[in-house]
């Protein structure tokens, strides 16, 4: 019984996680202050996080990730205790 119990929180748990992902990258599709330069050609802090990913991280990556977790933070909050 406590695998089956297992499965479902663990598939309540991944919808939650992606439906919170999903809206922090919409999220940082919209943050049109980017910190590559206007001549790198990335339109916003997701298609720059994005690069780094793919590549080397860069000077700033510390500030992508704060920003990262700013976006999630009010998505956090308002959880429901058992989620």
């Amino acid at each position: 019984m406590l695998k089956y119990e297992s499965q479902i929180v663990t598939y309540f748990a991944e919808k939650i996680k992606n439906e919170i992902v999903r809206k922090c990258i919409r999220d940082l599709q919209r943050c049109k202050v980017t910190l590559s330069g206007q001549d790198s050609g990335l339109i916003n802090v997701w298609e720059e996080i994005c690069v780094q990913i793919q590549g080397e991280y860069s000077f700033y990556w510390d500030s992508y990730e704060e920003t990262v977790e700013l976006f999630l933070q009010p998505y956090l909050e308002k959880l429901n205790q058992y989620e």
